[in-house]
């Protein structure tokens, strides 16, 4: 689990190292226990499943022009400290009737294997990071949990 965790905080910090306090611009329906709540210092919202090893992230970041770059950039950025990534998955979605890039991918990070469904999208000014990490063995029985975000999810 503490793999999971630090995990996250790369991620969290490779993309909203800049960011600054503001007021959420979006809602979504959290996952209910076993999953845990945490505070990550660059994270909007943090959540972990110790039984299972998975971790759930949800960070946005409000500054600049968000229509540069595109979404696949900001995902390739998003992971580009992992190695042996193997994309699964991907492909263009809508979040609350914006554009969305969903990708289902499986990486190494400090020679473990992990699997990842993440989902980014953008509106004015804000760019949006939604990400589940698991060990692949997990995977399919936390990916409905974070799905449930995914479909919940709405701008204010």
């Amino acid at each position: 689990m503490k793999k999971i965790l630090l995990i996250a905080l790369v991620l969290t910090t490779l993309i909203w190292s800049t960011s600054e306090a503001k007021k959420l611009s979006y809602s979504f329906d959290p996952p209910q226990k076993p999953w845990i709540g945490e505070t990550q210092k660059d994270a909007d919202f943090s959540y972990r499943n110790p039984s299972l090893g998975a971790g759930i992230i949800i960070s946005s970041r409000c500054e600049g022009n968000a229509a540069e770059p595109p979404l696949e950039v900001l995902f390739r950025h998003l992971f580009i400290d992992f190695e042996n990534k193997t994309v699964i998955n991907q492909q263009k979605t809508e979040l609350d009737g914006k554009e969305a890039l969903t990708t289902e991918l499986e990486a190494n990070y400090g020679g473990e294997r992990f699997k990842f469904l993440s989902a980014i999208t953008k509106q004015s000014a804000c760019v949006y990071d939604m990400l589940l990490i698991s060990p692949p063995e997990n995977f399919e029985k936390v990916r409905n949990d974070f799905e449930n975000i995914l479909k919940s999810f709405k701008f204010k």
